[in-house]
């Protein structure tokens, strides 16, 4: 729009973004270090002044239209004392994000207040925009950059992400070229008329949001003008000289709409939201991901929700206010930077400590504890194994725990408490199907995936139903493996279920100091730290060299220096480019036997097809790779969130939908390729037809959303499966994470090896094809659980590696091992750094879990509640809270809990919220009824002026006190016109009247009559006394002494 179409006001506009960025990031974001004389420390403090350049460009590297500036920034700042100081950046690097959310706002911001529409779109994994009008066309005609990208990554395999597009913009940079706007201009014309591009200009005429509940037009945006000076205005609205622009394609003259239709204003199909809806969205995302959220995360989503239609201040004031309501509860992390938890992942914890509690000492053996203690006496078990049975089998409480280190065997110990179970029915559940069948295997019990059990178990309300699910359980032991990889919706679902259908108990087995789970919460590690009884199996048998075994300690004990150092040459440093090609040359280097033995792990999905990648080409070379080729395109789990599923801008045209229930009109298993997004509505090609849906946060549980990727398979090939697939007639059972040789590729069928020796085949168009990867490399995520001969481990020292990830990879080996990074010093300072235990939401707030709470969870909860919905009361009728039913029991229950001294810090802050609003108005009726009280006395004293004026024989004007009457009446009518004016008021007009607000209204009225009944005496004796003059010196009344008051007085009650 900028360059090609040529409105000079979108570079203005970009330039005031660009400009309005960088004054927040100084006025917000700026530190440097201080001294604190008190603890000796140099605290992170606001800074006084940022030097930074900005450096415009208009063009790409090759050329292409591109509107960017680069700003650098210089590392010196100043303190508040005007002493000179580096830049501390730890604030304005996490939030990146945040300012490059500030800026698409800004610009947004200004392009709609010159009347031109947005588009919605996603900048990576964040909502961004598009100016609407251009379709996707054009603006690929014109990204010759990014297209090159996008090939690179291609030829690789690779996905696009923000790190891989750097890395291969950085891999396909050439040299600039400089060329004039004169000669670019033209030619880019040319080129979009050659091509048959055009903007649509209707399009580009925003259509104006309608309010769902009144159905009125919203406000078009406006951005204020900057208050500076006119001379540093002028020098911000400078922009670059444009060629002469050929007649027809000239840029509009200032003040006119570019591409505003002479038709009336569209209006928006999609409602109106505000501020605190896209706060809301935005923690309903980051939630589920995380358990504390920091505070840069809710704002950069906010703004991205619908750029340009909210300031970042409207955000903030919409965070505040659910912090006030108690929806969001801010952490108390020293050091750190501002974060909260929901209150739902509180309450969510308290229910699954309550859930733990109820079990405890209400658990009968499951075993003869004489048979157990003779079995286990002559066993082969480590003292941390047979301590594991016994918790297993003779604790006394329902849920119990096992802390196993890696390779300290946790399989062997549930086969052998399977063995003295006897009869007792034991269910195995795992993470994925894969993990199952292994614990299946090795331990030899019955296993499950814990999402079958869930989903099987998640509605029993069906009395027949649950009798049936309580004759099948109940007396059973759930051994739940893998247990730190559960999160904490899926553990409090699990140990509800457990408890309806009379589980006998359910053992924990897992170590918190390995990978958490994808999802939010650490449960595992929760219920340790509250007490649960947890049998430690520390004894490590899965190393068998010394000094491996020792690093594996190290690590473990959160020492990643000491362990990298005993490693020695075992850690190996290699340009980062190249990590994945080098681990897949040292794996082809091994001999045949030793690669079966030696287990390849990345850390990320992109290193680990790079290393794929350069493995296939070594076989391939070598011969092992046979046969013709299959090219497929693979799907890839975009993996969104609840949120992101029920976010149009998340569904593009060419997204393929993977249906795993039957929905919106599709089958289980259908494959739909989304062909139009619009109107909120998302229409699928489907097997069956078109069909049509309005995305929900359902979405993410019936489909899933999928990219595509092409992916390469040969006779030789090991792969695999990324989707389970039930048995049935004619076809095998296939489970996700299980592998596979592929034997053979015909012209219809494909023909694949399992690791037992059976052989299967499938159709060349059947779906399950579509579903699997190579496995020659695993990520770590996958890789836990698993152990290896002889392992290879790549990791970034700038990638996202925790203590946790270092301590899996390490752990997998039990003879060799090799570690592969970029930087040796700089992998130990971020894993130093970096812990990987992340606090649950109890402990975020300071709560002890280990303590019980004094304040009944549910009673709180229903508590807070009801106090709630008096607030949703108050804000839909505009009532004050004193006159809504059930108000005054509320504050009582509210004041009874205060008063118990050992509330939680979060039920003391929610009660301190509520009580402090409570008592606030109260002090603001008792304020309102002493103003009435005084504005009363104050008229009532008329009458008595009028008394002792008529005893006196005098006017009451004439009286000592009535001038100081007037004065106090008129100090009364502006404090009372304040209160009833007040900020309250302003915000709600509508809002009903307070009982002292009334009192004071009628008073007030009151004495405004009491006054003009004064002022009208007042005003008869002084008209009078004119007529009197003006008779007596035969003159007008005009010229007689007085008049000028008395005009007034007169004017004034004219006016009332």
């Amino acid at each position: 729009e900028a360059l090609v179409a040529g409105d000079r006001r979108v570079i203005r506009a970009h330039d005031d973004a660009v400009r309005a960025t960088l004054d927040w990031i100084e006025a917000e974001l700026l530190e440097t270090r201080g001294w604190d004389s008190v603890t000796r420390r140099r605290p992170r403090v606001k800074a006084d002044g940022m030097a930074v350049a900005g450096f415009r460009h208009l063009t790409s590297r090759d050329l292409d239209p591109q509107l960017h500036t680069h700003c650098v920034l210089a590392n010196m700042t100043r303190t508040r004392d005007g002493a000179w100081r580096s830049v501390e950046p730890t604030r304005i690097r996490r939030s990146r994000n945040l300012i490059g959310a500030h800026y698409r706002n800004e610009l947004a911001r200004r392009l709609q207040a010159m009347g031109m529409a947005t588009a919605p779109t996603m900048v990576g994994n964040v909502p961004g925009f598009e100016l609407a009008g251009y379709d996707r066309s054009f603006l690929m005609a014109f990204s010759g950059r990014r297209r090159e990208i996008l090939a690179h990554l291609e030829r690789l395999g690779l996905p696009y992400t923000p790190a891989l597009a750097q890395m291969a913009a950085l891999h396909t940079r050439r040299r600039k070229r400089d060329r004039s706007l004169a000669e670019l201009v033209p030619e880019w014309r040319e080129r979009a008329r050659a091509l048959g591009l055009s903007r649509d200009r209707m399009a580009l005429a925003p259509p104006r949001p309608v309010d769902p509940d009144t159905g009125a037009i919203s406000d078009a945006v406006a951005v204020p003008p900057p208050d500076l000076p006119d001379n540093v205005i002028r020098n911000r609205k400078r922009a670059p000289a444009l060629p002469e622009l050929p007649r027809g394609a000239r840029a509009p003259r200032k003040g006119r709409r570019t591409g505003r239709p002479s038709a009336p204003a569209r209006l928006s199909r999609e409602p109106e939201t505000g501020p605190l809806e896209a706060v809301a969205r935005a923690v309903a995302h980051a939630e589920e991901r995380r358990t504390v959220i920091p505070e840069t995360e809710i704002r950069a989503v906010a703004l991205g929700h619908a750029p340009g239609r909210w300031t970042l201040a409207e955000i903030d004031a919409a965070v505040a206010r659910l912090v006030r309501e108690g929806e969001l509860v801010e952490t108390v992390r020293r050091g750190a930077d501002r974060a909260f938890v929901t209150d739902r992942a509180v309450k969510a914890e308290r229910r699954l400590l309550a859930i733990w509690r109820e079990g405890r000492g209400r658990a009968v053996p499951l075993a003869d504890e004489a048979s157990v203690a003779a079995r286990l006496e002559g066993g082969r078990l480590t003292e941390g194994q047979r301590a594991a049975v016994r918790t297993l089998l003779l604790a006394e409480d329902a849920i119990v725990g096992v802390q196993g280190h890696a390779g300290s065997g946790k399989t062997a110990m549930l086969r052998e408490a399977a063995s003295l179970a006897g009869e007792r029915r034991i269910l195995g559940l795992a993470p994925s199907a894969a993990a199952a069948r292994v614990l299946a295997r090795e331990a030899g019990v019955e296993a499950w995936t814990l999402q079958r059990f869930l989903v099987r178990h998640g509605d029993l309300s069906d009395p027949d139903r649950l009798a049936r699910a309580r004759e099948e359980f109940g007396g059973a032991l759930l051994a739940v493996d893998e247990a730190s990889m559960i999160d904490t919706a899926r553990m409090e679902a699990l140990l509800r279920i457990s408890r309806t259908l009379g589980v006998a108990r359910v053992a924990l087995v897992g170590d918190t100091a390995q990978l958490r789970a994808v999802d939010a919460g650490q449960p595992f590690r929760l219920l340790q730290r509250a007490g649960m009884e947890t049998a430690v199996m520390d004894e490590v048998l899965r190393q068998r060299d010394p000094a491996l075994l020792e690093a594996v300690r190290r690590s473990r004990e959160g020492a990643p220096g000491a362990a990298t150092e005993i490693l020695g040459e075992r850690v190996r440093e290699v340009p980062r480019g190249d990590l994945g090609a080098e681990a897949g040359r040292r794996w082809l280097a091994l001999g045949q036997e030793a690669r079966a033995d030696t287990a390849i792990m990345a850390p990320t999905h992109a290193i680990r097809r790079e290393v794929n990648a350069a493995v296939r080409e070594g076989l391939a070379a070598e011969g092992a790779l046979q046969g013709p080729s299959l090219v497929i395109d693979r799907l890839v789990d975009r993996r969104l969130t609840r949120a992101q599923a029920a976010d149009i801008r998340s569904w593009e045209e060419g997204d393929t939908v993977v249906f795993h229930r039957d929905a919106y009109g599709c089958r289980q298993d259908d494959v739909c390729i989304v062909t139009a997004v619009g109107d909120g509505r998302v229409v699928l090609a489907t097997p069956g037809g078109e069909r049509s849906f309005r995305p929900s946060g359902n979405s993410a549980w019936w489909c899933r959303l999928h990219d595509t990727e092409e992916i390469e398979i040969r006779a030789g090939d090991r792969i695999r499966w990324t989707r389970n697939r039930k048995a049935s007639r004619g076809r095998p059972g296939l489970v996700n994470g299980g592998e596979a040789e592929v034997v053979a590729i015909g012209r219809s069928r494909v023909r694949f090896r399992d690791p037992d020796g059976r052989g299967f085949s499938l159709a060349r168009d059947d779906v399950q094809l579509r579903h699997l990867d190579h496995a020659y490399c695993t990520t770590v995520h996958a890789a836990q659980g698993a152990t290896a001969r002889s392992a290879i481990a790549v990791l970034d020292s700038a990638g996202a590696v925790d203590q946790a990830l270092f301590h899996v990879e390490l752990s997998r080996a039990s003879e060799d091992f090799l570690l592969l990074t970029d930087d040796r010093e700089g992998l130990v300072e971020a894993l130093e750094g970096r812990p990987g235990q992340d606090g649950g939401a109890l402990e975020a707030l300071g709560i002890d879990p280990e303590r019980p709470p004094v304040v009944d969870p549910e009673t709180f909860a229903a508590l807070v509640a009801d106090w709630r919905d008096l607030e949703r009361r108050r804000e839909e009728t505009g009532r004050d809270p004193f006159g809504l039913p059930g108000h005054a029991e509320v504050m009582a229950r509210a004041a009874a809990l205060s008063a118990i001294e050992d509330l939680s810090p979060d039920m003391r802050r929610t009660l301190d919220t509520m009580l402090e609003g409570h008592g606030r108005r109260i002090v603001e009726e008792r304020k309102a009824r002493d103003l009435a009280a005084r504005v009363r006395a104050h008229w009532r004293m008329w009458p008595e002026l009028g008394w002792a004026a008529s005893a006196a024989g005098r006017h009451p004007e004439d009286m000592p006190g009535h001038a100081a009457w007037r004065r106090e009446g008129d100090a009364l009518l502006d404090e009372a016109r304040a209160t009833l004016d007040g900020p309250r008021r302003h915000e709600r007009p509508d809002r009903e009247s307070a009982p002292g607000e009334a009192g004071i209204r009628t008073e007030a009225a009151a004495l405004e009559r009491t006054r003009t009944l004064d002022d009208s005496g007042r005003f008869r004796r002084g008209w009078r006394a004119l007529q009197d003059r003006a008779r007596r010196d035969s003159v007008p009344e005009l010229h007689c002494e007085g008049w000028e008051g008395t005009a007034r007085l007169g004017e004034r009650l004219d006016g009332q």
